[in-house]
C-alpha cells in the first residue's frame, strides 16, 4: 500500500506478488523436476524427500483428527452440521494416558516434519537450472502474463489507510478505492455474522446475511472505480487476486456487470501456469470423464450429483463429445487411466482440502478411495489435456482459513498444478440440486463455445433470476434426456414439485445459492 501511495506501482506490483501461494511454487518445482532430463539420482533423491514430507504431514493430520476432536470433526464431515458452534467437549479424563501419548507424538512429528521440509528445500535449491526453479515474477514478467493472458491482473489490498486496486497489464497502474478501510473487510469476515465463521453452516439463513453485507460492501466500494476502470480502457475481462483479509471474501458474489468476466486468480505465478498449459483444443472432439455421487464411505450421498453427472454426459454426446462416466465405478486405477486423455474433466463428488498439506488433499471416491492431489503430479502432470475441470458439489475451499489466510481457493490452484487450464469449483457446500441447475445451465453455455468465466457469469446471473416456470422448463429437458434412466428422473420431478411448493417467484435469488462456484485460471 506504501508502494502504491508513493507512486512506485511496479514495485507495488511485485510486492503483492510476494507470498503468493508458496507451496503451488513448490509443486511446480517438483513437477518440473520429474519432467526434466536431470540424472535418474537427483530425481529418485528429490522424490524421496517429498515422499518423507507427505507421509510425516499425514501422520500429522492423523493425530490432530484423534480422540473427541477428530470424532466431531467426522460427525460435522457426514450430517453437515458444526457440532463445535452449538456444543463445547471437553475431556475431563484420560486415565490410560492416551492424550498425553498423542500430543508427545505430534511433538515428535512436527520436529521430525522441519527436519524433512529443510531437507527438501535443500535438494532443491541445489539444482542450478534456472528453468527448473520458481521464480518470483517481477513487474515485467506479470505484465508478460497479463498480455498473454488478454486480461489484465488486478491484486486488491485493503490495510488500516484505505484500500487500493493494483492494475497490471501494459503498464502498472493504481486504483483507489475510495471508503473501505482494512477494518471494514475484517468486520465482513470475523464479525458478528462474519463469513469465515458462517462456512460451517451452508444452509444457514444467517451465511445469506453474511454474503449480502459482503455483496453491498463489493458493490459500493469495490467493483465501481474497478468497473469505470475496465470500461475507460476497454476491458472485458479482468483476473482479480485478493491479498491477505481481501483473498478471503468471496468477490463473485458481488453485482459483477453483464460482459466482464471475472477470473479469480492465486497469483500471477498461477496464471502464468495455466497459460503455459494452453493448447488449441478448439477444432478438436472434446472428450469428458464424469464420476458422480460415488458413494464414499462416511460422507453423506449426493443423489443429484449422480443425475448431474448423466445430465452433463447427456450434453456433452448432443455436441459430439465423447464420454466416460466412472460413477458406478470410481477407481484410483482407473481415473488416472483415463485423466491424461481427456480435455473436460466434472467431478461431482466430496473433496477434502488440506490446508497444512495441500498435495494430500483428495477427492473422495468410491467406497474408501481416495484420489490424492499429489498423484496427480507423478510421474507426469496427469491433467496436461484437461481445458476445464469442474469441481461440483466438492468442500473445494479451506476449512482452516484463519490459519492460511492466503490460500483460500487451494483446491483449484492444486489442480492448476496437475495441469489444468481453467478450474470451476465451490468455495462452500451448496444444495447439490440447485448445483445441478447451476452446472446444466454453466456446460450448455461452454458447449456453445463461451469462455468458462463467461459462462459462470451467465449461469450465475441466470439462476439468481430464474422464475418457478422457467426452471420447470429445465428440468423437463434434463428429463427427456434421460430416458432410460427412471430413478435420475424420479428425482428431478420430486426436485421441480419442491421448487413449486416454495412459493417463492424468484427462489434462488440469495447469495448462497449461486455465488459459491469461482472461475481459477486462464
Amino acid at each position: 500500500y506504501a508502494a502504491a501511495q508513493l507512486d512506485r506501482p511496479a514495485e507495488a506490483a511485485e510486492l503483492a506478488e510476494i507470498g503468493r501461494a508458496r507451496w503451488l511454487d513448490q509443486a511446480i518445482q517438483l513437477a518440473a523436476v520429474r519432467g526434466s532430463a536431470l540424472s535418474a539420482d537427483i530425481k529418485a533423491a528429490v522424490d524421496e524427500a517429498h515422499a518423507t514430507v507427505l507421509e510425516l504431514e499425514r501422520r500429522e493430520l492423523e493425530l490432530l483428527g484423534q480422540g473427541v476432536t477428530g470424532a466431531v470433526r467426522d460427525l460435522e464431515n457426514y450430517f453437515g452440521i458444526a457440532f463445535g458452534t452449538s456444543a463445547k467437549v471437553r475431556l475431563t479424563a484420560d486415565p490410560h494416558g492416551e492424550e498425553a501419548k498423542t500430543r508427545a507424538e505430534l511433538a515428535e512429528v512436527r520436529a521430525r516434519l522441519q527436519s524433512a521440509h529443510e531437507n527438501l528445500c535443500r535438494l532443491l535449491n541445489s539444482i542450478s537450472d534456472d528453468n527448473l526453479l520458481s521464480k518470483r515474477p517481477g513487474a515485467a514478467q506479470i505484465k508478460e502474463t497479463a498480455r498473454q493472458a488478454g486480461f489484465p491482473i488486478a491484486y486488491l489490498l485493503s490495510s488500516v489507510w484505505g484500500s487500493v486496486a493494483i492494475m497490471v497489464r501494459e503498464e502498472v497502474e493504481v486504483v483507489p478505492l475510495p471508503g473501505l478501510l482494512r477494518s471494514a473487510v475484517q468486520d465482513l469476515l470475523y464479525g458478528g455474522n462474519g463469513y469465515i465463521s458462517l462456512l460451517a453452516e451452508p444452509t444457514s439463513q444467517r451465511l445469506d446475511a453474511s454474503l449480502r453485507a459482503i455483496q453491498a460492501t463489493l458493490d459500493a466500494h469495490v467493483f465501481p472505480p474497478l468497473t469505470a476502470w475496465c470500461r475507460d480502457t476497454g476491458t472485458t475481462a479482468v483476473g482479480v487476486i485478493g491479498l491477505g483479509d481481501f483473498g478471503l471474501l468471496p468477490i463473485q458474489v458481488s453485482s459483477v456487470p453483464a460482459g466482464l468476466d471475472l477470473h479469480v486468480l492465486p497469483s500471477a505465478r498461477a496464471l502464468r501456469l495455466s497459460l503455459d498449459r494452453r493448447q488449441s483444443h478448439d477444432a478438436e472432439t472434446k472428450s469428458l470423464l464424469t464420476i458422480g455421487d460415488p458413494g464414499s464411505d462416511g460422507l453423506r450421498p449426493l443423489p443429484f450429483a449422480g443425475v448431474e453427472s448423466s445430465v452433463i454426459s447427456a450434453l456433452f454426446k448432443t455436441g459430439g463429445a465423447s464420454v466416460t462416466d466412472l460413477s458406478t465405478t470410481p477407481t484410483v486405477a482407473l481415473v488416472e487411466q483415463e485423466l491424461s486423455s481427456v480435455t473436460h474433466v466434472h467431478l461431482a463428488c466430496h473433496g477434502t482440502f488440506r490446508p497444512f498439506s495441500p498435495l494430500n488433499s483428495v477427492v473422495h471416491l468410491g467406497g474408501s478411495e481416495q484420489l490424492q492431489v499429489e498423484r496427480l503430479l507423478r510421474p507426469a502432470l496427469k491433467l496436461v489435456n484437461a481445458q476445464l475441470v469442474i469441481l461440483s458439489a466438492c468442500n473445494s475451499a479451506s476449512g482452516e482459513r484463519l490459519r492460511t489466510p492466503d490460500e483460500a481457493i487451494g483446491f483449484p490452484a492444486a489442480v492448476l498444478a496437475a495441469g489444468a487450464r481453467t478450474v470451476v469449483a465451490a468455495q462452500w457446500e451448496v444444495s447439490d440440486a440447485v448445483t445441478l441447475l447451476l452446472i446444466h445451465r454453466f456446460c450448455r453455455e461452454v458447449l456453445a463455445g463461451a469462455s468458462a468465466a463467461r459462462a459462470l457469469a451467465n449461469a450465475q446471473r441466470w439462476l439468481m433470476g430464474v422464475g418457478v416456470t422457467e426452471i420447470g422448463v429445465a428440468i423437463d429437458q434434463m428429463q427427456s434426456s434421460l430416458a432410460e434412466e427412471p430413478r435420475s428422473r424420479r428425482l428431478l420431478e420430486e426436485f421441480k414439485n419442491e421448487i413449486g411448493a416454495m412459493g417463492t417467484a424468484v427462489p434462488f435469488a440469495d447469495p448462497s445459492y449461486w455465488a459459491g462456484f469461482v472461475c481459477v485460471g486462464a
